[in-house]
């Protein structure tokens, strides 16, 4: 399903090329202060190379173009940490419809 197995973040340019690695989440927020976050879609990978660990993957769309990949253990993480993320706006949602409300739920009275 999802190439990457590096389980921190990993931004692409619109073109497919591989415009930098971390091991932490913290490019997700720096780019999105660059160019803001036009949606996240959660998926679940089956793929038995990292399905284990980290079977939930998140893609993360900016308005420019780039396209930015992590993973979390679960998905509630994965909602609870974006929902918590210093990110400006809201962004569309995609993915499990337990993810979505979950989301949703968490950022509940913040305005834009």
């Amino acid at each position: 399903m999802l190439a990457e197995s590096h389980t921190g973040f990993t931004l692409y340019a619109p073109n497919g090329d591989v415009l930098r690695r971390s091991n932490t989440l913290r490019d997700l927020i720096d780019h999105a202060r660059r160019s803001p976050v036009r949606s996240f879609h959660l998926v679940r990978d089956m793929s038995p190379r990292v399905a284990s660990l980290y079977p939930y993957a998140v893609q993360v769309f900016y308005e420019d173009g780039a396209r930015g990949v992590t993973r979390f253990s679960d998905w509630r993480v994965a909602a609870d940490w974006l929902a918590c993320a210093e990110l400006d706006g809201f962004v569309h949602v995609h993915g499990l419809p337990e993810f979505v409300a979950r989301y949703g739920q968490r950022i509940v009275g913040r305005t834009p």
